[in-house]
């Protein structure tokens, strides 16, 4: 494979919890082995992924992506974005201890971005953390430093924090709840650079309402809105989802893939035509979602 791969770069990251334990609801496969990691992260930098997501907290991820790397050559060029365990204390040696151990896994230089993998550090942030996260970048263990969040308040506290420069946050045609509160102008303001996950809700935005386990009935008439916007509009659930972060243009896109025709198929999807009025339907069509729905976290097990 080429270091520029076959296609020009697209402002996708592909999230990689997948490739560390099993992981998403429509995911019917479970855990891809080293093998089909391997080969569904070179799939990614060949259609133009130069960015990739993981976690401490993810499983195996970290050493499963860094051999993916290694062995498609391109741990030099790809950047590379880890969350730290929640579990890491926030003095100065446990965080650059934490921060050298993924970056072994990984088998980069440095990384992209470090964020903290849980909102509690937003409440015990002090002068001293905010020392450290600039520590990390003037010695080029990370380009940038943030947090990781669900809430919108959470997330509007953190941009706000000392030496947090980028965000992890949820967005997706069911999930509006930053842009209404304002985060993303706020994060422009301050040069924050925003990460959005959970386009595709872990999946259920992808599943057919028949296709959803006892646990999630609850759901189902949601996604039959989202099914009949969809054909309104003349297009698949996944270009709807795609077509709509595309147009907003809230942050780089981190999206899932349990094998390499999902990463085909996403990046077809984004490079494709804009979906003509799909702004305006979206906002109008799918408001009030219950966030039982559009927070894995609270969907019962």
């Amino acid at each position: 494979m080429s270091e520029a791969g076959k296609f020009k770069e697209v402002p996708l990251v592909l999230g990689t919890a997948q490739l560390g334990m099993p992981y998403g609801i429509a995911n019917a496969t479970g855990q891809p082995d080293q093998v089909a990691a391997d080969e569904i992260v070179g799939a990614a930098w060949e259609h133009g992924i130069r960015e990739y997501d993981t976690a401490q907290g993810y499983g195996v991820s970290e050493l499963v992506l860094g051999h993916a790397l290694a062995t498609n050559a391109c741990a030099g060029l790809a950047r590379v974005t880890t969350k730290l365990g929640p579990e890491v204390q926030l003095d100065r040696d446990s965080v650059f201890r934490a921060v050298d151990s993924s970056i072994e896994r990984l088998g980069v230089a440095g990384l992209e971005a470090v964020l903290f993998h849980c909102e509690g550090v937003i409440d015990a942030w002090t002068p001293a953390l905010a020392l450290i996260c600039r520590e990390l970048v003037a010695g080029g263990k990370t380009r940038r430093v943030g947090v990781s969040v669900y809430a919108p308040d959470a997330a509007m506290r953190a941009i706000c924090l000392d030496g947090v420069d980028v965000l992890q946050g949820p967005a997706s045609v069911l999930d509006r709840r930053l842009e209404a509160a304002g985060v993303f102008e706020l994060a422009r303001e301050r040069g924050c650079l925003v990460y959005l996950r959970s386009v595709f809700v872990q999946g259920l935005l992808l599943m057919s309402p028949d296709e959803l386990p006892p646990n999630m009935r609850f759901a189902e008439r949601v996604l039959r809105r989202v099914a009949s916007v969809a054909e309104d509009l003349g297009v698949t659930r996944r270009e709807l989802a795609l077509g709509y972060l595309r147009q907003k243009g809230y942050g780089r896109v981190v999206f899932g893939a349990e094998s390499t025709e999902q990463v085909r198929e996403n990046v077809a999807t984004w490079r494709g035509d804009p979906v003509t009025g799909v702004v305006d339907v979206v906002e109008r069509d799918l408001r009030d979602i219950d966030e039982e729905i559009i927070r894995p976290d609270r969907w019962p097990k």
